[in-house]
C-alpha cells in the first residue's frame, strides 16, 4: 500500500472515530456530520453539523443556530464544553459548529477575521464572512429547505464575527447572540442591519473585553474595544426604539423595542467574567430563540 494511501485510510478512520465519539460522548441520539466546503475555489474550511432527533421540517420556520467560536478555540472544545449540543436535542434546534483560522503552528488554537480582531485571520484577511454565507447555503440545501431562519451565536472573537456578519450581509440571518463580545469592524452599514433581532450578554467583570471598553487587564490583543453602550447605540439608532429596564437577581437586562427594526436586548450579568458559562447564558438563549 502507498504511503498516500495509508495517510487517507487513517484520515478516514481518524474522521469516523471522531464523529462516533461526538455521538457517544453527550449521549445525544441526533446525528452528527462533518461537511467540508470550498472557499474562493482554494481553501477547503469544514464545518461540524447536529441535527437533534426532535428535529422536524414540518415546523413553520425552523431556526438554524450557527455557533462561532471564541479566540484561539475551536468547534471541537465548544461542542464539548458549551452544553449546546444538549440545548440543541433538548429544544429541536440544527446546530452548526464552524471553524475559525488556525494559529501559526496550532490547528487547535483558532480566530475569526472580525475587523480589526483577531490574530491571524485577521492580519491575513481571512474572509469568514463568505465562509459563514457558504456554511448557511450548504445547510439550506443539504436540509432541502429555505424558510428557516438563521442565528448566528458567537462567543468572544465569535461574538465579533457574529456582528461584522450582519454589518455586510444582514438578510441572510434572522438573529445574532454576541457574548461576550464588541464591534470591532469599521464598515457597518448600521441601517441595513435593523432588521437582524440582537440578544447580547456580557459579564460585568469581564476583564478581556470590558464592557466599559478599552483595553481590559486580561486582553489578549492591543486593541481598544469599543464599549458596550457605544456598540449596542449604533445599532440601536436607525431602529428608533423605546428603551425599558429591568433587574433580576444578578442581572440587569435592557431591552430595546422599536419601531423601525427588530427588538434588541442586553443582559448585563454580575459577578462573571469572560469565560463561557452554560448556567448564565443557555437560560438567556432559549428565551430570547422562542420571540423569533
Amino acid at each position: 500500500m502507498s504511503v498516500l494511501r495509508k495517510f487517507l485510510l487513517h484520515l478516514t478512520l481518524f474522521t469516523l472515530l471522531f464523529l462516533f465519539s461526538l455521538q457517544s460522548l453527550w449521549g445525544a441520539s441526533g446525528k452528527w456530520q462533518r461537511r467540508t466546503l470550498t472557499i474562493n475555489s482554494l481553501r477547503k474550511r469544514s464545518y461540524y453539523l447536529f441535527i437533534p432527533s426532535s428535529f422536524s421540517l414540518a415546523k413553520p420556520h425552523p431556526i438554524i443556530l450557527l455557533v462561532l467560536h471564541g479566540g484561539l478555540g475551536n468547534a471541537s472544545t465548544m461542542m464539548k464544553k458549551s452544553g449546546l449540543v444538549e440545548f440543541s436535542e433538548r429544544n429541536g434546534y440544527v446546530i452548526a459548529f464552524l471553524e475559525g483560522t488556525p494559529v501559526r503552528f496550532s490547528r487547535e488554537r483558532r480566530t475569526w477575521n472580525a475587523g480589526r480582531c483577531c490574530g491571524r485571520a485577521s492580519k491575513m484577511g481571512s474572509d469568514d464572512v463568505t465562509y459563514i454565507s457558504l456554511v448557511i447555503n450548504d445547510l439550506k440545501a443539504f436540509l432541502g429547505v429555505n424558510d428557516v431562519r438563521i442565528v448566528l451565536l458567537g462567543h468572544s472573537n465569535g461574538a465579533m464575527m457574529s456582528y461584522r456578519f450582519i454589518c455586510e450581509r444582514p438578510e441572510e440571518v434572522y438573529g445574532i447572540i454576541s457574548v461576550s463580545g464588541a464591534l470591532v469592524y469599521d464598515n457597518c452599514n448600521f441601517r441595513a442591519a435593523r432588521d437582524v433581532f440582537i440578544l447580547h450578554i456580557h459579564g460585568r467583570e469581564d476583564e478581556n473585553v470590558p464592557i466599559r471598553g478599552g483595553r481590559g487587564s486580561r486582553s489578549l490583543v492591543d486593541i481598544n474595544y469599543p464599549s458596550l453602550i457605544e456598540t449596542i447605540s449604533e445599532f440601536v439608532k436607525p431602529r428608533k426604539c423605546k428603551l425599558t429596564l429591568q433587574r433580576k437577581g444578578e442581572k440587569t437586562y435592557f431591552s430595546y423595542s422599536c419601531s423601525a427594526g427588530a427588538p434588541v436586548k442586553v443582559v448585563i450579568v454580575d459577578n462573571w467574567g469572560h469565560e463561557w458559562n452554560a448556567a448564565v447564558i443557555l437560560p438567556e438563549i432559549e428565551k430570547f430563540l422562542t420571540t423569533l
